[in-house]
């Protein structure tokens, strides 16, 4: 990722403005998109840092980002100073924001005052309305700010989001709750970008004597985890001399205290900074990948297809969850296994076990799929040029 992390240190280091922003140019005839003030994280990786980059390759489009944040979990954008160059905003046609839970007016009415042809955009990458009370934002957010984060989405031009369902979901509630508003829906898929990868030389193999299964996720998603333990435990105690079962990003332990997950015998991996991502899964060498997905509306109409992406990225075969997002990815049996009952999933977590050409193979279906149908190819780049017009 050496591109991103010399667009973070140029971003934040004492450089004058023209060091800064390199493809910053007044008059290039070209569309030009003002990202502001990402975090170093997926969110922000996926929704604008890649973005940004993959603009810039294109002959009618030039994009910036105002600064780039290092990210922590207890703050939302608005917790951070945000400051824009006037200059930037004078170069911009289009302002993408995102989400936003104090109100907007102030900085709209203030960047239109400067350059009064901007289009404003505003991103959201999950279900804020429908945090399920397990999630560590349920009780961070409140009702009052989920009501101006709704306000400000009526508020914008465009509203860009990661999944078709994010998007109807959100329409449903601003034309419930703001029936003038005029703010056009837009679909920007996350994509894989050679951006993220491409100080990794090859993609590491597992040279153990044991097939490594990895489980990805955080504290905000253990429910989903916990959906497969009863599952997990079945194949231990089965597998138990022929498997690895490594946690990737939670450590198995609630905030109480409580270790629901003790009867398990497992790895634990920290999570890394996004800047290390990719490495750090790679250097995992995992040979088998599960994403449960819980059927709730948090999951069904918001998530995204991300964690499928970068497991594909380094060819390592999915068991996944048969709901949405990745029902519509991940074609069954063929780039990816789709389940929904314990049967179901305790049956293809052994066939990838059991079956060494099989899994190979599904991993390398996966990858093509990934680098063929959802990274930026000329089609999908023309998707995200296709917004902002």
């Amino acid at each position: 990722m050496k591109n991103v992390k010399e667009l973070y240190e140029l971003l934040n280091g004492k450089h004058d403005f023209g060091a800064k922003y390199p493809f910053y140019r007044e008059k290039d005839g070209k569309i030009h998109i003002l990202y502001i003030s990402p975090c170093i994280n997926g969110t922000g990786y996926y929704r604008m840092i890649a973005p940004m980059l993959e603009l810039n390759k294109t002959a009618t489009h030039a994009a910036l980002i105002s600064i780039i944040h290092k990210w922590s979990f207890a703050k939302q954008f608005d917790d951070y100073d945000n400051p824009i160059d006037k200059r930037l905003i004078e170069w911009a046609d289009y302002v993408v924001l995102p989400a936003m839970f104090s109100d907007a007016s102030y900085i709209i009415e203030s960047l239109n005052k400067i350059n009064d042809d901007l289009q404003f955009v505003m991103d959201i990458d999950c279900n804020y309305h429908c945090y399920p009370k397990e999630h560590p934002n349920h009780t961070k957010i409140t009702k009052e700010q989920l009501k101006t984060l709704l306000h400000n989405m009526a508020q914008v031009d465009i509203l860009t989001g990661a999944s078709v369902e994010l998007l109807l979901e959100y329409e449903k509630l601003i034309t419930k709750h703001h029936p003038s508003s005029t703010v056009y829906m837009e679909y920007q898929p996350n994509l894989i970008s050679d951006f993220g990868i491409q100080e990794i030389s090859g993609i590491k193999k597992n040279d153990s004597d044991k097939i490594r299964i990895g489980i990805i996720g955080n504290l905000s998603g253990y429910y989903d985890m916990l959906s497969i333990k009863e599952i997990l435990i079945a194949i231990q105690k089965k597998y138990k001399e022929k498997i690895d079962l490594i946690f990737f990003g939670w450590d198995g332990k609630l905030p109480g205290g409580k270790e629901p997950l003790k009867e398990l015998e497992y790895g634990f991996e920290k999570s890394v900074s996004f800047l290390g991502y990719y490495d750090k899964l790679n250097d995992l060498a995992l040979d088998i990948v599960l994403l449960p997905l819980t059927t709730i509306p948090f999951n069904t109409a918001g998530k995204s297809v991300v964690k499928y992406l970068e497991a594909s990225t380094f060819a390592i075969p999915v068991v996944a969850s048969a709901i949405s997002p990745y029902k519509e990815v991940i074609e069954d049996k063929e780039t990816g296994l789709l389940a929904t009952t314990p049967e179901e999933w305790s049956a293809k977590i052994e066939q990838l076990i059991e079956d060494t050409t099989y899994r190979h193979d599904l991993g390398k279906a996966a990858f093509k799929n990934t680098w063929r149908n959802h990274s930026y190819t000329t089609r999908n780049l023309k998707v995200l040029q296709d917004i902002f017009i």
